[in-house]
């Protein structure tokens, strides 16, 4: 159990491996219901790329988290859609407590920022009683491969 949360820490912090959204959406499945949280799933995407994939895991990881420190939600949903290349993670809540967003958050913050490694995007609001994160980023990304030093040959 201490080498899973070691791993997990790992690959929050943007260290290393690798999460799957699909597995990230029914763990926070379990948990939110768990807590006593109403929770409707509904993923339409399919195959994404490695980096999409796992950045969008710790974005829902986050989210989730959220929902259960800073809400009283009795219902949340959470949503993937896929359009015109772009994939979108969309958790809702209805727990708002407080129409004010809060300054300075580290957690939105990294995920912004990892999002925009990517050319996605991150998006929050607070509309009737109902908070939403929202990301997006393209369904897949590519990283070029690194140049190889010329290999002489033998004459």
């Amino acid at each position: 159990m201490t080498e899973r949360a070691m791993e997990d820490l790992r690959t929050v912090s943007g260290r290393h491996g690798e999460l799957s959204l699909t597995a990230e959406a029914e763990s926070a499945r379990a948990l939110l219901s768990t807590a006593g949280v109403e929770v409707e799933l509904d993923l339409g995407h399919d195959a994404l790329g490695r980096d999409v994939e796992t950045t969008l895991g710790v974005v829902l990881r986050e989210a989730v988290t959220n929902v259960l420190r800073h809400s009283s939600a009795r219902r949340c949903v959470i949503m993937t859609s896929v359009r015109d290349g772009l994939v979108r993670l969309s958790v809702r809540n209805d727990g708002v407590r407080s129409a004010k967003g809060r300054h300075g958050s580290a957690g939105i913050g990294n995920l912004t920022t990892r999002l925009a490694a990517l050319d996605g995007r991150l998006d929050v609001t607070h509309e009737d009683g109902w908070f939403e994160l929202t990301a997006e980023a393209p369904t897949l990304t590519w990283a070029p491969v690194p140049s190889r030093p010329a290999q002489s040959r033998p004459s």
